[in-house]
């Protein structure tokens, strides 16, 4: 419902949902179709975004992944600790990059988004 991007700026937008059986019928829309097809495209491009990053950190740290999740297989819970520990012996990255656009997603073509 609340929002901020570069194309919209800072936005609130109203979300009534599905009518129905006519209920709400006659009032005017909360938004635009075409503000509408922007806010889409912002939630879509955040989406994709996040599951690149993802998908990167988890690529960039998969030493990291499979001793943590080795470490499961063993004990079954492991505490903060022991994770943190974990993590700086594989010498894990902080992930600091705003996106990594060379990662795919399952259902485009690298360098289409």
């Amino acid at each position: 419902q609340l929002g901020f991007s570069e194309r919209l700026g800072q936005v609130a937008v109203a979300q009534g949902g599905q009518s129905f059986l006519g209920q709400q019928m006659g009032q005017p829309a909360a938004m635009s179709a075409m503000t509408a097809d922007i806010v889409d495209s912002e939630v879509q491009k955040l989406v994709e975004t996040a599951y690149r990053r993802a998908k990167d950190l988890t690529q960039t740290n998969i030493k990291a992944l499979h001793a943590i999740a080795n470490a499961l297989l063993d004990k079954e819970t492991i505490d903060g600790e022991e994770c943190a520990k974990i993590i700086a012996d594989c010498e894990a990255q902080m992930y600091n990059k705003a996106d990594a656009p060379g990662v795919t997603i399952p259902y485009q073509v690298a360098g289409s988004v």
